[in-house]
């Protein structure tokens, strides 16, 4: 059966074309009813065209109507036709054209599906091709990514072999260089440079006795513990620590880091030192010489390298600890005119001790002192002064007096001689020999921080007298703000604000409790200055728009640093991130206005302008208190400040 079937479409059309001469000829010449056969020419035509296309079922379609119009005009008597001849070949003619019609439809549409068989045939040999490609590609990717898996085993482990390296490498510079410098030195972005800096030696008085009278383990103890209280104290500041020299310490301040405010940072440094040391219960007292200038700093060394800085300004303050008094600070004349607005000195005369007679002339100098209040122009009192000064070697003090003296009176022989005088010795008695310099230079003793609150020019002397006590309520640690004002010269500035913001509370009549979150809030509002840049603190001239967003952080860091310091109050938080909110709603980081900003915020925020306006900036002078009240008043009329706090605060300065 298969085979028949096999033979028969493989001569399909040969079948085909024997069929419709046979089965016309049954149908014409034996079978009655011809008309109603006509029909079924239509079933071999469909086929050819399915099979064989248009060209045969058209050619058998003429063969058909060929075949059955030759029967009819032979014999048109056996179609049984009722009707003429001329009704019959109206017939067969219509008929006819039907089954050409339809032969021509059959084939062209099986062409059509023909060329689509096959171009879907071919697509799919393509198909098929491409398949086998794609199956041996990804035979072959599979092993390539076996490869590539295996490669990036062995590039991750050598990552982390290398990372542990890293680790290694990097604990090994931090245990044996300061961080900073190590991270710089990581980095690739530490270099030899020539810059102005803060330098400071320590070193501690008997310490040599000490060690020759106990045990190592018990000296190593001792100092070990020494140089763990020191260490923070000196990164607290940024300082760098150079080296240790047995019982000595070497520090730089401005380097590798620039701080505009280095000399400052070393004082405070030092003090904080000193202070450390002697709540301690550690045997020695302990010496501190501090010299600023330029200096050239880098990487010393071939195969052990350490960062340092050398010129002069070292030398100076290696001899300034050398001759310090145990106990003391030394800073030598650039460092105090960095320092001076914010620390205390005295200038260290170069013969020695003070005499106890010294202790009346200053009883003298007090009186005269009194006596000039009422008439500063009583040339007598001036001149006696000047003399007393210059008695007790303090020239400077004394020219002042006497060039006061020659302004009233410049034809003075005897203010004229003196005066010379005092100028003659002012090296002699002012200034110190230091080994290694030609000229005596200036010595001051450090004596300590200046309190903000004892300066006239900012706060009026019944505003003190009130509110001196609150200090006292400020219980949180001087430390913890001191460092971050170093950084742009605000010594004082965390406690100004809070006492002043406290004071306009309380005459606003607001409540025990609201007043005491008023001071804290006031005086650690600042605490987040710590993440502005340090070259934006002090920048001279404006700001670009990006430098502007990040000096505005500030707000929201400090309530960050403020919760993980234990500050869970809401008020406090509150007063701290709105504080440079303005009233008008220009300010930030929120743009609140009017009372939707809280109203401790808005008094810290005119008591923090206040204080900024009358204090010293490096790109400008303080303003005198009026002007800076005017300038209050000014902001409230323009909306920056709440006015029934700013007119509170021109009541409490008047």
């Amino acid at each position: 059966m298969k085979e028949i079937k096999k033979y028969l479409l493989k001569n399909f059309e040969l079948v085909f074309v024997l069929i419709i001469p046979l089965s016309v000829i049954v149908i014409t010449c034996f079978l009655p009813h011809k008309i109603a056969f006509l029909n079924f020419y239509y079933l071999p035509i469909l086929v050819a065209g399915y099979f064989l296309g248009k060209k045969a079922s058209v050619t058998g379609s003429i063969l058909c109507i060929l075949v059955v119009a030759i029967v009819a005009l032979i014999s048109p008597h056996s179609f049984y036709m009722t009707r003429d001849n001329m009704h019959l070949a109206l017939h067969l003619t219509t008929w006819g054209s039907f089954l050409l019609l339809a032969g021509i439809i059959v084939g062209t549409l099986q062409e059509k599906l023909s060329e689509e068989y096959q171009h879907t045939n071919h697509l799919n040999e393509e198909l098929q091709k491409s398949k086998k490609k794609l199956e041996k590609t990804n035979s072959e990717l599979g092993a390539s990514n076996r490869i590539l898996e295996k490669k990036a085993k062995e590039l991750e482990e050598n990552k982390k072999t290398i990372e542990s390296m890293k680790d290694k490498m990097e604990a090994t510079l931090y245990s044996t260089m300061d961080s900073t410098v190590a991270k710089l030195v990581i980095q690739g972005r530490l270099r030899n440079e020539k810059k102005s800096i803060g330098i400071l030696f320590s070193d501690l008085v008997g310490f040599t006795t000490f060690s020759e009278e106990n045990k190592p383990e018990i000296v190593i103890e001792k100092l070990n513990k020494f140089l763990e209280l020191m260490e923070p104290v000196i990164e607290n500041y940024r300082g760098h620590i150079d080296k240790y020299t047995g019982d000595g310490i070497m520090c730089e301040f401005g380097a590798p880091v620039d701080y505009d405010n280095h000399a400052l940072l070393a004082v405070l440094s030092g003090i904080k030192m000193q202070d450390k040391l002697h709540k301690s219960d550690l045997p020695w007292k302990m010496r501190i010489g501090i010299g600023s200038g330029p200096t050239i700093t880098g990487m010393l060394g071939l195969k052990k390298r350490s960062y340092t800085a050398i010129g002069d300004v070292v030398n100076v303050a290696s001899r300034l600890e050398k001759i310090c008094k145990p106990g003391k600070i030394f800073i030598d004349e650039e460092t105090y005119q960095a320092v001076k607005e914010f620390i205390d000195t005295e200038r260290v005369r170069s013969l020695g001790r003070r005499r106890n007679e010294d202790q009346l002339i200053f009883e003298r100098i007090k009186e005269n002192e009194a006596i000039l209040k009422i008439d500063p122009r009583d040339i007598n009192v001036l001149f006696d002064t000047g003399k007393m000064h210059l008695e007790l070697k303090e020239v400077t003090m004394a020219l002042e007096y006497f060039e006061a003296a020659l302004d009233l009176d410049p034809d003075n022989t005897e203010v004229k001689l003196l005066y010379a005088d005092a100028n003659f010795q002012k090296d002699k008695y002012e200034k110190i020999e230091i080994k290694g310099k030609k000229r005596r230079i200036s010595v001051y003793e450090v004596i300590g921080i200046k309190d903000i609150m004892q300066d006239r020019k900012k706060i009026p002397e019944e505003f003190y007298k009130k509110y001196r006590q609150l200090e006292e309520q400020i219980e949180i640690p001087e430390d913890i703000m001191l460092p971050v004002e170093a950084l742009d010269g605000t010594i004082g500035h965390s406690k100004m604000v809070a006492i002043i913001s406290y004071a306009i509370a309380d005459s606003l009549g607001l409540s025990e409790q609201e007043k005491k979150n008023i001071l804290i809030a006031g005086f650690l509002e600042d605490i987040g200055k710590q993440i502005i840049p340090h070259y934006l603190l002090n920048r001279r001239g404006g700001l670009t728009e990006t430098e502007v967003k990040e000096v505005e952080k500030h707000s929201l860091e400090s309530t960050k640093i403020l919760k993980l310091m234990g500050y869970d109050s809401k008020e406090i938080l509150a007063i701290v991130v709105h504080h440079h909110e303005m009233y008008n709603g220009k300010g930030y980081p929120f743009k609140k206005k009017g009372e939707e900003i809280p109203m401790g915020a808005r008094i810290t925020g005119v008591a923090d302008s206040y204080s900024a306006l009358t204090s010293l900036r490096p790109y400008r002078d303080g303003w005198e208190q009026k002007a800076a009240l005017d300038e209050i008043r000014k902001g409230a009329i323009e909306g920056k400040f709440d006015p029934q706090v700013s007119e509170a605060l021109v009541k409490l300065m008047y």
